[in-house]
């Protein structure tokens, strides 16, 4: 986890690279999907969630998770791919949606998290 290592005192420009990394990555695994799924006419939607910030009392944490929500809007631009941002969603809204663990979701968070998922489907938003 990025802020355990942040904590840890893990260089800053190790976490960069993770953070270029596991952008590489997630943009070949979403361009294997859509070349998948080039070749069928089935309706299809491809739906990415930011990260929701456990720590906000953490600045370090918080301008971590920031650069790594910033990294999935930058997926924005491919066909099918919506965003969920939850950490619009869960920013204010920490100690009344995490779990006792103060990491995890508990219950309103899920519900609100899967409300949001919802919305960014085009089967819900036409209902």
């Amino acid at each position: 986890m990025i802020y355990e290592e942040v904590m840890k005192g893990k260089s800053v420009s190790s976490l960069q690279d993770q953070l270029k990394e596991a952008q590489r990555d997630f943009n070949g695994f979403i361009q294997s999907l859509l070349t998948l799924k080039k070749k069928s006419c089935t309706p299809y939607f491809i739906l990415v969630a930011t990260l929701y910030n456990p720590f906000p009392e953490s600045q370090e944490a918080d301008a971590w998770i920031q650069k790594v929500n910033a990294s999935i809007k930058k997926l924005n631009h491919y066909p099918h791919l919506h965003i969920v941002d939850l950490y619009s969603l869960f920013k204010g809204r920490e100690k009344e949606w995490l779990s006792r663990d103060g990491v995890h979701p508990n219950d309103k968070g899920y519900e609100a998290m899967a409300r949001a998922f919802c919305e960014q489907t085009p089967s819900c938003k036409s209902r």
